[in-house]
C-alpha cells in the first residue's frame, strides 16, 4: 500500500487562502468533506494538538495531526499556498506546504507514528543534498516536538 492511496483527489488544493494557522487548519478540515458538526470537532482537536507545540517540521512543511472518532479510517489532505505563513515550524522558517493526517482513536497500539514511516516512501528532490534523509529529520522533529511537550508540562506544573 503506498500513501497515495490514502489521499483522495478532493482533499488536495494547491491554493490554501488562509493568512493566519488557524484559517489553514480549517481549509484542511474542510477538504475532507465532513458534515459540519464533525468538522467542527476535528477542527477543536487539531488546535488543541497545536498547542502543544507545533507541527511545523521545518523547510516550509507542517503536518497537523490528531486521533479522533469523528473519522472511521486515516484521513489525509493536503494544501499549498503560493505565500509562506508563520506556523512556528522547528527551523523559524514560515511554511507553505500542509499535511492533514488525522487518525481513527481506537484500542489498537498503531500510532501515527506509523504513517510517518510511511512517509518515506515520499520522493525527495534530487536538487539538494540534504533531502536525502528525510527518515533522519522525521525522527529529529518528532524529537524535537516530545521535547517541547515535556518542557510545556514541565513549566505548567512549576506555576
Amino acid at each position: 500500500m503506498s500513501l497515495k492511496d490514502f489521499f483522495s483527489p478532493d482533499a488536495i488544493t494547491l491554493s490554501l487562502r488562509g493568512a493566519s494557522k488557524d484559517e489553514v487548519l480549517a481549509e484542511l478540515v474542510g477538504l475532507l468533506r465532513m458534515d459540519e458538526r464533525s468538522a467542527g470537532t476535528l477542527l477543536r482537536i487539531i488546535q488543541r494538538r497545536e498547542n502543544l507545540g507545533s507541527t511545523g517540521i521545518g523547510r516550509g512543511i507542517a503536518i497537523p495531526h490528531c486521533r479522533s472518532l469523528v473519522v472511521n479510517h486515516l484521513r489525509l489532505a493536503f494544501g499549498r499556498r503560493n505565500e509562506s505563513i508563520e506556523f512556528q515550524a522547528i527551523d523559524g522558517k514560515p511554511v507553505s506546504n500542509f499535511f492533514l493526517i488525522v487518525a481513527l482513536r481506537s484500542r489498537s497500539p498503531t500510532s501515527i507514528s506509523r504513517y510517518w514511516e510511511r512517509s518515506r516512501s515520499l520522493p525527495t528532490s534530487p536538487t539538494s543534498p540534504r533531502d536525502s534523509a528525510p527518515s533522519s529529520r522525521l525522527t529529529t522533529s518528532s524529537a524535537c516536538w516530545r521535547r517541547r511537550a515535556c518542557k510545556r508540562s514541565q513549566l505548567g506544573r512549576q506555576k
